[in-house]
């Protein structure tokens, strides 16, 4: 597994109590893909591979990837994110399709209901937002409900997985479409294992 270390921006010299928030990224996903925060590019990280960035205990913003249809501004992507104010994080999904599934686990233990990880890997799932949330509920010793969640503690780090699964989710019924070799209808093209990726063996 390769691993690699940046800074998330560049800061301020600050004191070692404000550099509190650790955000550990795996590539799970069955190709390279290019990472984005907050709409900046942080380059590709491999298949497999893992790169941290380390911010301030208050930032807030959002982590994703453009692979498997999404894009660099965010719009139609699947995105992690993060209120640092109150420790809330969360997952954006686009309605109409989902390129890729991510999971955002708190890196402290479960805690009466906060600190428990978010995931959203199909379609499917509930817990989520259609669009990012412009409120956040106020801090309380009782944990948000869902879609919000949260992990109150000054050195709370989180660690964002992109397909969770291993593979990138199937596409819509919009979004199929079925190929018959020779117009034979008993006859269809797929990729093998159905992993989306480029260079995947075809197969009938």
């Amino acid at each position: 597994m390769r691993c690699s270390v940046f800074s998330l921006f560049t800061l301020p010299l600050l004191s070692s109590q404000a550099l509190a928030r650790l955000y550990t990224i795996l590539n799970n996903c069955p190709q390279d893909i290019t990472l984005y925060i907050n709409g900046e590019s942080q380059g590709t990280l491999g298949k497999g591979a893992v790169t941290t960035r380390q911010t301030i205990k208050n930032w807030s913003g959002f982590i994703y990837t453009d692979a498997n249809g999404g894009s660099a501004t965010g719009e139609r992507t699947t995105r992690a994110g993060f209120y640092g104010d109150n420790d809330f994080y969360y997952i954006v999904i686009d309605p109409s399709r989902l390129n890729a599934g991510v999971r955002i686990e708190p890196q402290a233990p479960i805690n009466n209901g906060f600190c428990v990880s978010d995931i959203c890997d199909s379609k499917a799932c509930q817990s989520v937002f259609q669009s990012p949330p412009t409120r956040f509920p106020a801090p309380s010793t009782t944990p948000p409900t869902p879609p919000v969640y949260a992990c109150p503690g000054t050195d709370v780090g989180y660690k964002v997985t992109f397909c969770p699964s291993g593979g990138f989710p199937p596409p819509s019924n919009g979004d199929a479409v079925a190929i018959h070799p020779n117009g034979n209808a008993a006859k269809c093209l797929d990729v093998r294992g159905n992993v989306l990726a480029n260079g995947t063996p075809v197969q009938m």
